[in-house]
């Protein structure tokens, strides 16, 4: 009798490219259903610029905390969740805008800081949202 996880000898090895039927990659993940019903290629995150991502929540939040405020409060939410480099992807750009929601709450209430970060994001380009 075979233990878990132990196959037999006479199992026959899937051919190459087996796994895309099955909806799943070769170390054993399985594929997100859109991807395998098209068969499209799965994308990796979109990247967005460190400065135009600057550029895009200052616009939004300056009105309210004032320019030098809003690029000080990018930079040091940047810096404190310690992502480095010229691109942002889309995992990271949500980090941040989740650390600025929560930062902004305090200078203009939980509601209001929902809605502006709302706006930021509506205002960041398909890919990176």
């Amino acid at each position: 009798m075979r233990r878990r996880g132990e196959c037999s000898r006479d199992v026959a090895r899937p051919e190459p490219g087996a796994f895309e039927r099955r909806g799943r990659w070769p170390n054993g993940q399985v594929l997100a259903r859109a991807a395998v019903l098209s068969r499209a290629p799965v994308r990796g995150p979109a990247a967005l610029d460190r400065n135009a991502l600057g550029e895009i929540i200052e616009q939004r939040l300056a009105p309210v905390l004032g320019g030098t405020l809003a690029r000080g409060a990018v930079r040091a939410q940047l810096a404190r969740l310690g992502i480095e480099g010229d691109t942002l992807d889309s995992t990271q750009i949500d980090r941040v805008l989740t650390a600025l929601e929560k930062g902004l709450r305090v200078f203009v209430g939980s509601a209001k800081a929902a809605a502006l970060i709302a706006e930021v994001r509506g205002a960041l380009p398909q890919e990176a949202r």
